[in-house]
């Protein structure tokens, strides 16, 4: 027998209504319907999403930011970090022959010099730098003069290297152009080898600001040791048209501030990554990256790889990132631990927004990640299957925690999680399409279960907005859901055959041995418009308190699940619906008590996106 959920509300003859009245004429709280990027919370519709943008990025006006760029591509040497107006050189040249400098020590190099026995001088300056990093004295100041530097140049000792800026100094390699085997710090150069650009190894820091890194046949930098953990500070530096990676990183600690990072190309057919920071095998030390006001785009594969350590990034923008060459990936930010290593990453992002990624915005393979802040805009399918096209994807054992960010526009859903943890708060999914071929198509959050190791999603949602939407707003197979004054609107059907279109759908998950339901609560929740059910639960159990169900296909589906069993035959899994008070269904002025129905629906029948 179907249950019934009851209203409990003022009495018809009451003499006076704050709200609007039932059919049944109880009275209920009035919520005036808001934007697609607010929810009202009791007294006025209050804005949800990215509100506040990160320094460089602007509001769209609807819960998102947008990077503040000069409308064309910068051109080569040149950039533009967020917020900036125009497209510049990496760094301004000075006056001089030579960059100024005040350092007790200080050798001179001139590509272009004549002086018979060189000695660093100014007046009788080397003319490479290899003889000149022999010559100086530990701690030395090696100026460049304007020319280009034939390389290959081992520096096994600390020392300042400064150029009179990037566009006239130029190191050239015909393997690795520099090796800092000591602590160094680099600046004012540009750098081009068919090897990797700057090579990092035997120092515990190094600085590398003002270069302008290109068309290299390797990593534009490379940072890796197996006895040492290097901290490096990247600062204003251009890299572009490479391979491998912009940055690759092992077991070091990297800062970027200030950099673009672009057209990095792939390398035996993968990688192509902006940064990478992953574990060095023999070297117990986390990787930890951080970065910061900079720009990754038109890579390959993924924006930013992270193995293990701790990652955080803020007020960036990632975008452009394509498939490796077999159509696989092309994730803004991919986290995973590292072949052989238990560590899981720990990443936050501040203000990044992601846009044009492919397969997913973010992938979290177990780990932690925290989105604040963030816009994860337009994400598309590999072309390998095609699949994908995720905001946010997460796997089995991953922690999740969305706040004040929009995830909008993904072509296959927007937060997909399998036996992992959501805390989604003031946050927005909006305008999820359905253009690729699997079973999730659409849905603003998907939850799974691992029925491999018998594990359950849980998922917290609290003031969120979930709309225009495809398929089903939120989507539960197994485990539990908390919606606290959430809004679900406007879920459309599948575009390739019209099915489907709900605002909730909790199904128990189907198992060789029985069926685990789906638990869901409901509180201070408003569904509506949605084209066919508003919630529909299906081997779950359901508890609703002051949830409003409006003008909905029908509101509130309910019936059993089955699962097959090992033994054969199968496993009935019940529905259960408990009412806390103060629940109105219906359309216009005539809702009335929320009456539960069974069509025998279909469950989506979700499975993963890869």
């Amino acid at each position: 027998m179907l249950s019934l959920l009851v209203v409990s509300c003022a009495p018809a003859e009451a003499p006076s209504c704050e709200g609007e009245r039932t059919t049944e004429g109880a009275c209920v709280a009035r919520v005036p319907a808001c934007d697609d990027h607010s929810v009202h919370d009791g007294a006025t519709c209050r804005a949800i999403g990215a509100v506040e943008c990160a320094t460089g990025f602007v509001s769209d006006g609807a819960g998102g930011c947008r990077a503040t760029l000069p409308d064309v591509a910068c051109g080569s040497g040149t950039m533009a970090l967020p917020g900036d107006p125009a497209c510049a050189p990496v760094s301004t040249c000075g006056d001089g022959p030579w960059p100024s400098s005040d350092a007790a020590a200080t050798v001179h190099v001139d590509a272009a010099s004549a002086a018979p026995v060189p000695d660093g001088s100014r007046d009788a300056p080397y003319r490479t730098l290899d003889d000149a990093v022999r010559a100086a004295p530990i701690g030395a100041t090696i100026l460049l003069a304007a020319g280009k530097y034939a390389s290959n140049v081992r520096v096994s000792r600390s020392a300042r290297i400064i150029g009179v800026c990037p566009s006239k100094v130029t190191l050239e390699g015909t393997s690795t152009a520099i090796t800092l085997d000591a602590d160094v710090e680099l600046r004012g150069v540009a750098v081009v080898s068919a090897g990797t650009g700057v090579y990092v190894t035997g120092a515990s820091r190094a600085r590398l600001s003002d270069l302008w890194v290109h068309d290299c046949g390797e990593a534009g930098v490379r940072i890796d040791d197996t006895r040492l953990s290097p901290d490096v500070t990247i600062e204003r530096v251009l890299v572009e048209r490479v391979r491998e990676a912009g940055v690759f990183s092992a077991s070091a600690t990297v800062t970027v501030d200030r950099s673009v990072f672009r057209d990095v190309r792939l390398i035996d057919g993968t990688l192509g990554v902006g940064l990478v920071a992953t574990v060095r095998p023999g070297n117990a030390a986390a990787p930890r990256l951080t970065v910061t006001r900079s720009v990754i785009e038109r890579v390959r594969t993924a924006g930013v790889a992270a193995d293990g350590g701790p990652v955080s990034i803020g007020a960036t923008l990632i975008r452009d990132v394509a498939p490796s060459s077999d159509g696989s990936l092309g994730i803004g930010v991919r986290l995973a631990s590292a072949i052989g290593d238990t560590r899981k990453p720990d990443v936050a992002l501040d203000g990044v927004v992601i846009e044009r990624a492919s397969t997913a915005a973010i992938s979290n393979d177990g780990g932690r990640l925290v989105v604040r802040g963030s816009v994860l805009r337009d994400t598309r399918p590999a072309t390998k299957k095609p699949r994908g096209g995720v905001g946010v994807w997460a796997l089995t054992g991953a922690e999740v925690i969305i706040e004040r960010s929009l995830v909008e526009g993904s072509h296959g859903a927007g937060v997909v999680l399998t036996a992992a943890t959501l805390q989604m708060t003031d946050s927005i999914v909006r305008g999820t399409t359905s253009t690729v071929e699997w079973a999730t198509l659409g849905g603003g959050v998907v939850a799974l279960e691992d029925r491999d190791r018998a594990l359950y999603p849980a998922i917290v949602l609290e003031r969120s907005l979930f709309v225009g939407n495809r398929t089903s707003g939120v989507y539960l197979q197994g485990g539990t859901l908390t919606a606290r004054g959430c809004v679900v609107r406007g879920t459309l059907a599948q575009e390739r055959d019209g099915s489907f279109g709900d605002g909730i759908q909790l199904v128990a998950a189907p198992r060789v041995d029985g069926a685990v339901p789906a638990v869901g609560t409901l509180e201070d929740v408003v569904i509506e418009g949605n084209v066919r059910a508003g919630v529909i639960a299906l081997g779950a159990q359901l508890t609703m308190t002051r949830a409003r169900l409006r003008c909905n296909g029908f509101d509130l589906e309910v019936g059993r699940n089955y699962a097959p069993l090992a033994e054969g035959g199968w496993a009935e899994a019940e529905f259960s619906l408990f009412d806390r008070g103060g629940n109105v269904c219906g359309c216009g002025g005539a809702l009335s008590t929320c009456h539960a129905q069974s069509t025998n629906l279909e469950p989506i029948g979700a499975t993963s996106p890869l």
